[in-house]
C-alpha cells in the first residue's frame, strides 16, 4: 500500500497512484490501474485525468490513510461500486451497497430498447387520440419531443411532467434492485408511471434512495414480491374483466398517494433477471461473490427465473404492449424459444459489440388468454 512518505516528506499523487498499482497488482486484481485511479479520483474529491494532470499534488494524511483503506478492502476483492457506494448508469450517479447487484453497462442496451418502444407506442396512442379530436373537429393535443438519451441527466421530466403525453404509460420493472432501470424509465419517458417489485426489501431500500435522489419518486411505486405476486390484481384476462389496484402506498399517481384506476394492463414489462446458470456461478471472479445471488443465480439453466416472466407476462400487458428482458449472449436463442411459447413476435436486440443483449416479445397467444392463470 502507499504507507510512508517520499524524500520531502510528503506523498505526491503520482507516487500514491503508483504504489497503489503495484498492491493491486500484487494482490491479482484483474484492473489495478483503473481501481486504483478510481478509488484516489473518489477520495481527493477530483476526476481520474486530475490525477495526470496535477501529479505533483499532495495527499494529505488523512487521505492517504483512506486510501490505503480502500486499497486493503479492493484487495480483498470487493467491487470497487461497494467501496465508493456509487455506480454511474445511464450518465446517471446511482447508490449502490450489498444489497443490491452493481448496474452494468451492458444495461443501458435494455433501457435504450425499452425508453424507444415506449415513446413510439406514446406517440400512435396521442396520433389516435388527435385523429379521434379531428374528427369531432377538436385541434388534437400534441406530443412533446422525446429526451435525448445522451441529454438524460438534462431532461425536464421528472416529478409528474408529462412532456406534452396525455396517455398515461404503466410500465412494471420485475426486480429493480437498485432501481437504475425505473429510475432511468421514468426520467426518459414523459408520462410514465413505473411499479418496480423486488423479492428482496433491502434492494427496495436502496431503489427509494435513488428514486428520491433523481427526482422520480412521484412516478415510481415500489413493491415487494417475487416475480408477479406484488401485481395479482393487475391480471387483465384472467377472470375477463379489469381491476384497479387497490392498496393505498406511499407513492402513487392518484389524489392523496392513492391510486386512479388501472385499465388494461401494462404498456411494457421489464426486467434484467438474474441468467447465471447455478454451475457458471461457481466460475466467476471472486468479485461476484459480494453481490447478491439472488440476483445472479438463474437456477440450473439459468433461465428459471426468464421462463417465470415469460409464462406470466401474457396475462398482465396491455393491448400492444411488450416484455423487454435482458438475456445472456450465449443464451438467447434458448430465451427466444421459451417465449414462443407465449408469445408470436419474439425479437432479439444486440449491443454495441454486435452480442445478443435483449429479447423483446409482444402479442401473447390468443389461446393463452382464453384460460385463467393458476
Amino acid at each position: 500500500m502507499v504507507k510512508g512518505v517520499g524524500p520531502s516528506g510528503q506523498v505526491r499523487v503520482q507516487d500514491a497512484l503508483r504504489r497503489g498499482v503495484e498492491y493491486l497488482r500484487s494482490r491479482g486484481v484483474p484492473t489495478p490501474v483503473l481501481d486504483a485511479e478510481v478509488l484516489l479520483a473518489w477520495i481527493l474529491g477530483a476526476r481520474r485525468e486530475d490525477l495526470y494532470t496535477h501529479p505533483e499534488r499532495v495527499v494529505s494524511g488523512d487521505q492517504l490513510k483512506r486510501f490505503d483503506e480502500a486499497l486493503e478492502t479492493r484487495g480483498s476483492r470487493v467491487p470497487v461500486a461497494y467501496i465508493r457506494g456509487k455506480k454511474e448508469f445511464m450518465s446517471l450517479e446511482f447508490y449502490v451497497d450489498r444489497r443490491v447487484l452493481i448496474p452494468r453497462p451492458e444495461t443501458e442496451i435494455l433501457v435504450e430498447t425499452v425508453v424507444e418502444r415506449l415513446n413510439q407506442r406514446a406517440g400512435r396512442r396521442t396520433g389516435q387520440r388527435a385523429g379521434r379530436h379531428a374528427t369531432a373537429g377538436e385541434a388534437g393535443p400534441q406530443a412533446g419531443p422525446a429526451p435525448s438519451l445522451a441529454r438524460l441527466g438534462e431532461t425536464g421530466y421528472g416529478k409528474g411532467d408529462s412532456g406534452g403525453h396525455d396517455c398515461p404509460l404503466w410500465v412494471a420493472d420485475i426486480g429493480t434492485g437498485s432501481g437504475a432501470i425505473a429510475v432511468c424509465l421514468a426520467r426518459l419517458v414523459p408520462g410514465v408511471h413505473v411499479f418496480a417489485s423486488d423479492i428482496s426489501a433491502g434492494a427496495l431500500e436502496v431503489a427509494r434512495i435513488n428514486a428520491e435522489k433523481h427526482g422520480v419518486a412521484d412516478r415510481i411505486t415500489f413493491l415487494e414480491g417475487d416475480l408477479f405476486s406484488p401485481f395479482s390484481d393487475f391480471n387483465t384476462h384472467g377472470n375477463g374483466e379489469t381491476r384497479s389496484f387497490p392498496r393505498r402506498c406511499e407513492h402513487g399517481p392518484g389524489p392523496g398517494g392513492g391510486f386512479e384506476e388501472f385499465e388494461g394492463g401494462f404498456d411494457a414489462i421489464v426486467s434484467n433477471p438474474p441468467y447465471i446458470s447455478s454451475a457458471e456461478m461457481r466460475t466467476l471472479q471472486d468479485e461476484i461473490t459480494y453481490e447478491p445471488e439472488v440476483a445472479l443465480d438463474g437456477g440450473e439453466d439459468g433461465l428459471r427465473v426468464c421462463r417465470g416472466i415469460l409464462s406470466q407476462a401474457p396475462w398482465y400487458l396491455a393491448d400492444g404492449g411488450f416484455v423487454a428482458l435482458e438475456v445472456a449472449s450465449n443464451r438467447a436463442g434458448d430465451v427466444r424459444e421459451i417465449a414462443l411459447h407465449y408469445f408470436e413476435q419474439v425479437e432479439i436486440i444486440h449491443d454495441y459489440s454486435g452480442r445478443e443483449r435483449v429479447a423483446l416479445a409482444r402479442g401473447p397467444l390468443r389461446n393463452l388468454l382464453t384460460r385463467d392463470l393458476r
